[in-house]
């Protein structure tokens, strides 16, 4: 859990109140994201492992139950991995 994270260049982005919405340019589609999953995305400007973006969302959201919230953060990390929006390198 210590490769590199890097975002996938050919995504669009804008922010919409407290949430992200993101564009594939390639494939033509388009994501949705909740506060935690942009504040991931804003943590990937530069490359980032799995364990520094654990880290450091858990120094920012609370959470009741901490395991939940490392499940809830490695899903989200291995969806965009699998959307390609993310990619390991860097």
């Amino acid at each position: 859990m210590t490769q590199k994270l890097i975002r996938n260049s050919n995504l669009m982005a804008s922010a919409i109140d407290d949430e992200l919405v993101m564009m594939d340019i390639e494939q033509g589609n388009y994501f949705g994201l909740n506060a935690v999953g942009a504040y991931i995305w804003t943590l990937l400007e530069t490359p980032q492992s799995r364990d520094d973006i654990m880290g450091q969302v858990k120094d920012n959201f609370e959470a009741p139950d901490v395991s939940t919230l490392e499940k809830d953060v490695l899903d989200f990390i291995q969806t965009m991995i699998d959307n390609k929006l993310v990619q390991f390198g860097g």
